[in-house]
């Protein structure tokens, strides 16, 4: 296994129903990317992601990693989610490039912060997939009280990072994060007194900064 992973997800931080029709998914205990070693989440983590910013915590920490994975191809669509955890990622129809299943995973990291692995590493999609996050029991929780529009959160930033050969985690550049109050059309997993939202299409390591 590569020592230099992309990984991960921090947030403080995107509708609808479960996975379509010949989609299975399954709930494992998660190993950690890096052979032989606990990557070193808190040198990161207890950094500034960005000038000013730290990342979001949990309130409550998660005991173990847990992950699910979904087989997906060109012409299937639907929902990953990890309920306690409170992350879903929605794969829509034409995203995968083959039309082979390939297997999706999500994978949320033990501790207070708000971490979390896609797989395979590296993998691109033709369209870009939805990763939304319930706030709840999450530094962000305020969001749901303080009601903003749908749109883009100013003070909240996402922060693409990788693993280095020392197994700590590197910011690598910034994007954005919206907040969804589930109004509407918004169908789909998660909170709804509001959630967080950000798009990609590619798998790599992410954290959301505040």
């Amino acid at each position: 296994m590569k020592s230099f992973k992309r990984l991960a997800l921090t947030l403080m931080l995107f509708g609808g129903g479960t996975l379509a029709s010949g989609c299975g998914d399954s709930v494992t205990n998660a190993s950690h990317p890096i052979d032989g070693e606990t990557p070193k989440l808190a040198a990161f983590f207890s950094t500034a992601p960005a000038p000013g910013m730290v990342v979001m915590r949990r309130t409550e920490k998660l005991a173990d990693d847990v992950s699910v994975t979904g087989q997906f191809n060109y012409y299937d669509d639907g929902w990953l989610s990890l309920p306690a955890a409170g992350i879903h990622i929605y794969v829509p129809e034409g995203a995968v490039r083959t039309k082979e299943r390939v297997g999706i995973t999500l994978t949320a990291l033990a501790g207070d912060a708000v971490a979390f692995e896609f797989s395979p590493h590296g993998i691109t999609f033709a369209k870009p997939l939805r990763i939304r996050v319930d706030v709840d029991d999450t530094e962000a929780e305020y969001l749901e009280d303080k009601d903003p529009p749908n749109g883009l959160l100013s003070d909240l930033i996402g922060v693409y990072y990788e693993w280095n050969a020392d197994g700590l985690a590197v910011p690598v550049e910034k994007f954005p994060i919206y907040w969804n109050d589930m109004g509407g059309d918004a169908a789909g997993p998660g909170d709804h007194d509001g959630v967080i939202e950000f798009f990609t299409n590619h798998f790599s390591g992410y954290a959301i900064a505040m």
